[in-house]
């Protein structure tokens, strides 16, 4: 089976699985390339198929907290929390490497905003603009 009809065979796993998720999810190839949306993305989402993920929110920066090259290298789920600035958004992100695809992964992230202390919103958002440093 080619590459190609590998990456085909996961875009449709991944539209089975996470098409209906209520959050946002993205399936990426290793280096950062989005390869699917679910379909709590908005249509016009559609046009970042193909680029980085960072260019969602972040232009051409990598965001921080970023746990994809570990997920990726250990094969291991991994989490952390951050904040989404753009969004104004404290999330409980994941990202999950695929089973038998080496380098794709799902990536999603919670908004936790509500539910979360406050003190904690404002470390992560510190270290969202660069005020602060995870520790």
């Amino acid at each position: 089976m080619s590459d190609q009809m590998s990456v085909e065979e996961a875009v449709k796993c991944f539209k089975i699985m996470w098409g209906k998720f209520p959050i946002p999810a993205m399936l990426l190839h290793k280096d950062r390339t989005v390869v699917a949306l679910n379909g709590a993305y908005p249509p016009a989402s559609s046009n970042f198929v193909g680029k980085k993920c960072f260019e969602m929110t972040r232009g051409s920066k990598v965001c921080p907290h970023c746990e994809a090259n570990e997920a990726v290298a250990e094969n291991k789920g991994r989490h952390a929390i951050s904040y989404n600035w753009p969004l104004q958004q404290l999330r409980d992100c994941y990202w999950v490497p695929l089973d038998g695809y080496p380098d794709l992964y799902v990536h999603f992230g919670v908004d936790i905003t509500a539910y979360a202390l406050p003190e904690l919103c404002a470390k992560e958002k510190a270290i969202a603009e660069g005020h602060a440093e995870r520790g």
